[in-house]
């Protein structure tokens, strides 16, 4: 009797091996057939269980199994399961955990890169989509996976996740993205500009020019990192330190198109024209196709005009000294503005701000023909 107890008991845990080892075969079997519903059941019911569950054979066809409901491009075999890529990755990277053998490695390394670039695609649509944290989440887990598979950080990855978390609004991500870009010295103005922007909207201005500061070290040509630091100072009314810095940093510079061009825009939104003027042709004298500092001067000496010419248009006629001063004035300024607006023309056909700018020079000095020209351009830029 004892015999036969011991005998039944050996059968019974070979049956229960057996039982646990069909869940995975049913799931082979059910994938060959493609029926994924069914092998979905089986290969989960397997991972759950003691002995299957830590088989590197298992987590592979489960790998196996979740890869071809993810790529099918059958709408029915893909609602098996939404979250198909995810558990197919893991599924993969359970069984290398589990491989000691090396059974599997082989194949799923090859596997792994196409799923790799699905949750690059998906990114990418997402995104187009204005489904944003969608996309910062696929972007993010690629480039998790070439880190944690490759020991490679994908930097271009990092940043489209951050771009993405910054149009979602996720302040907590965008913080830890793009200070995980600095510490990486990713090379785009833009990383630092974003955090900046981001603590000035917490209004905690120390922390925004600090980033400011890391950034212009960077970067130390940097128009926009100059303007950002500028709207700074002007904001919290310390232009006068802001114009003192600059001004030792071009004169310690001198060869420096971008300092003179960012003091020259200092000064005139200070409203100090004559200091913008020299600035702004030091800058050209620099670089005689600098576009920004050529509409710059254009603009300043437009401005100028515009406001006398506002000034004396509606004069009466008892005033017509005043108003024959006020309008060889305003031509005066209309005129100097005249070269600079139509060289930056030349260099950028297609600005709207400059064609914009020259039809109403041509309309004050009576060019109508001209002005006629600019407008016509302006309307069919405006088409496209």
């Amino acid at each position: 009797m004892k015999k036969l107890s011991l005998l039944i008991i050996l059968a019974g845990f070979a049956y229960g091996a057996n039982a646990q080892n069909a869940e995975v075969v049913n799931a082979y079997n059910y994938q060959k057939f493609k029926e994924y519903d069914k092998a979905k059941i089986s290969i989960d019911k397997a991972i759950l269980d003691p002995k299957t569950g830590i088989s590197a054979k298992t987590w592979y066809y489960r790998g196996l199994i979740y890869q071809d409901i993810e790529e099918s491009p059958d709408a029915a075999t893909k609602a098996v399961d939404a979250q198909a890529l995810d558990k197919s990755i893991e599924s993969y990277l359970k069984a290398l955990e589990l491989d000691t053998k090396k059974a599997y490695a082989e194949d799923i390394k090859k596997r792994i890169p196409f799923l790799q670039n699905r949750y690059v695609n998906n990114g990418i649509t997402a995104y187009k989509a204005k489904e944003f944290q969608s996309a910062a989440d696929n972007f993010m887990k690629s480039a998790d996976l070439s880190e944690k598979l490759y020991s490679k950080i994908d930097t271009g990855l990092i940043f489209n996740a951050a771009l993405a978390a910054l149009n979602a609004k996720n302040v907590p991500v965008q913080k830890q993205l793009f200070t995980r870009l600095i510490d990486l010295k990713y090379p785009e103005v833009e990383v630092y500009r974003s955090l900046s922007n981001l603590y000035m909207a917490e209004k905690d201005t120390t922390k925004g020019l600090e980033y400011i500061a890391m950034g212009r070290a960077a970067f130390p040509g940097n128009n926009s990192l100059m303007i950002d630091e500028l709207n700074v100072y002007m904001a919290r009314g310390q232009s006068k330190q802001m114009i003192s810095k600059m001004e030792e940093a071009a004169n310690a510079d001198p060869k420096n198109k971008t300092l003179w061009f960012a003091l020259g825009a200092t000064y005139d939104n200070m409203g100090k024209r004559d200091n913008a003027e020299t600035a702004y042709k030091k800058a050209i004298d620099l670089d005689s196709v600098y576009f920004d500092a050529l509409y710059n001067l254009g603009a300043l000496h437009y401005n100028a005009g515009v406001e006398v010419y506002n000034k004396v248009k509606d004069l009466p006629m008892s005033k017509e000294k005043e108003y024959n001063a006020g309008k060889a004035k305003y031509t005066a300024s209309f005129n100097k503005s005249l070269p600079y607006l139509e060289k930056a023309l030349d260099l950028q056909p297609s600005d709207l701000n400059t064609l914009a700018s020259l039809k109403e020079v041509y309309a004050k000095l009576d060019k109508l023909t001209k002005s006629s020209e600019m407008r016509k351009r302006i309307e069919a830029l405006k088409k496209k």
